[in-house]
């Protein structure tokens, strides 16, 4: 039988290493959309891994029309995720997944990791 001294450091080895293996699986990437439209953009992101959206599923970030803007999130490691961007007001134009997150697009996703694509994506009318 442990003491009570004993099972308090086996609860806190084993908290440290549930707490260690969480941020092991815990990444982030860095997006840069160039937007050369002539419209202003709202961007968001989401996963095709699990229900999650940046910045929130029912919120986007303004990105003005000619300029760059740069997003950092927190993903998982290996999470597939998706830009979507779409014009402001009327939604009248989209690029990647677009505003409802359902359009086909092609090199709009990115696998989360150690190395993730930080590469310029610039969007064009």
């Amino acid at each position: 039988m442990q003491s009570k001294g004993e099972q308090m450091k086996v609860g806190v080895v084993a908290a440290c290493l549930m707490l260690s293996v969480a941020q092991a699986q815990a990444d982030s990437m860095v997006w840069h959309i160039q937007n050369n439209t002539t419209h202003h953009l709202q961007v968001q992101f989401d996963s095709q891994t699990r229900a999650y959206f940046w910045p929130t599923q029912n919120t986007a970030w303004d990105l003005n029309k000619k300029k760059l803007g740069t997003y950092s999130i927190a993903c998982n490691a290996g999470e597939y995720i998706c830009y979507a961007a779409w014009s402001s007001p009327g939604n009248k134009v989209s690029w990647g997944k677009g505003s409802t997150g359902k359009n086909a697009c092609t090199n709009c996703c990115y696998t989360c990791g150690p190395n993730p694509n930080t590469q310029v994506i610039t969007l064009h009318d």
